[in-house]
């Protein structure tokens, strides 16, 4: 992988972890629901995460001699995964929403390990911790989803008891 390629892969990393940030942030604040306390603190733990990998990220770019995107327009333009605003606070919506972020992101990262894998070592080894955190991040989502459709009544499925 040649090094602007690899510095625009990267930016768009950085772009759909800044677009996480903040969903995570606003759905946290808009939640509504069953386990919506739950639910609005592990999306303020996860939009800290994301920060933090956006932050790991950026390092990496600019010791590629490559600059981060500086602005929300560059992320829209740069995305890979992108955003989905919390228009629905429903908590299962938003879980949903969120679900499908971490989704991409863990395909997008697989797709970019493997292609760096054997030509940079130093990206590989940046890239697995936030790897794992994405799969932990959905499967806390997921946990939590289940949780909650536990809790929602099932509608009937039109047989007389």
């Amino acid at each position: 992988m040649e090094t602007k390629e690899l510095i625009d892969a990267l930016n768009r990393a950085i772009a759909d972890e800044w677009f996480a940030h903040y969903q995570y942030w606003a759905g946290a604040q808009v939640a509504a629901g069953p386990l919506e306390p739950r639910t609005s603190r592990e999306f303020l733990q996860h939009a800290q995460d994301e920060y933090s990998h956006a932050t790991t990220i950026a390092a990496r770019v600019i010791a590629l001699k490559g600059k981060p995107p500086i602005s929300p327009r560059a992320w829209w333009v740069n995305h890979f995964c992108g955003y989905t605003p919390p228009l629905d606070p429903f908590v299962l919506t938003l879980l949903d929403q969120n679900i499908a972020g971490e989704t991409c992101a863990i395909e997008f990262y697989t797709a970019l390990s493997e292609k760096v894998q054997m030509s940079d070592p130093i990206t590989y080894t940046m890239l697995q911790p936030i790897l794992a955190k994405e799969k932990e991040h959905r499967n806390d989502l997921q946990e939590i989803r289940r949780a909650v459709a536990a809790l929602m009544p099932r509608e009937s499925d039109g047989q007389e008891m």
